[in-house]
């Protein structure tokens, strides 16, 4: 088996464990409803430190299982994870990533582009049952959820040897 298909496989096993823990353990620290999207964080990290194959896969099979637990149609959550992981695979080697700064500001401005993605896809298809709000106050929760949980997912997915980044894919 190829070592892109071992991560993809693990990153799969990593997303199931992230939707469990949303919709058990975040309940908690819920606020109206709001939690913190773990996957996408999940999906950052992967898609910056492997490419963007693994991304454009890992976000695709991610999304298809956020719309089977989800009221959203099939598809909805993988077209716009799927994207999020192209994106951000192919700016593979392109930026320098420190610790703190580049992590967060990925992972909020993948957060804008989910909430606005799935905003104009539920304009465009009618989706009623799906009630984005673009500019709402919910936004700003997740954004912020988000961006505090980054580092902390970053280091602690750092600690995986299947992301260190190797000699080959160092630039």
């Amino acid at each position: 088996m190829s070592e892109k298909i071992k991560i993809i496989f693990f990153t799969l096993f990593l997303m199931v464990i992230a939707y469990i823990l949303q919709s058990t353990l975040f309940q908690i620290i819920s606020i109206g409803g709001i939690k913190p999207d773990l996957s996408l964080i999940i999906l950052v990290f992967i898609s910056y430190r492997k490419g963007h194959v693994v991304g454009e896969v890992s976000g695709f099979f991610a999304g298809l299982i956020e719309d089977f637990i989800s009221i959203t149609p099939l598809g909805f959550h993988s077209i716009i994870k799927t994207l999020i992981g192209f994106l951000y695979g192919y700016i593979q080697g392109r930026v320098v990533i420190d610790f703190l700064l580049m992590p967060v500001l990925f992972v909020i401005t993948a957060t804008v582009m989910k909430i606005f993605s799935s905003w104009i896809l539920s304009i465009i298809f009618s989706l009623s049952e799906v009630r984005i709000q673009f500019f709402h106050l919910n936004t700003l929760i997740e954004i912020l959820y988000n961006a505090v949980l980054t580092p902390l997912i970053f280091f602690l997915l750092n600690l995986f040897k299947t992301f260190k980044v190797g000699e080959k894919e160092k630039i």
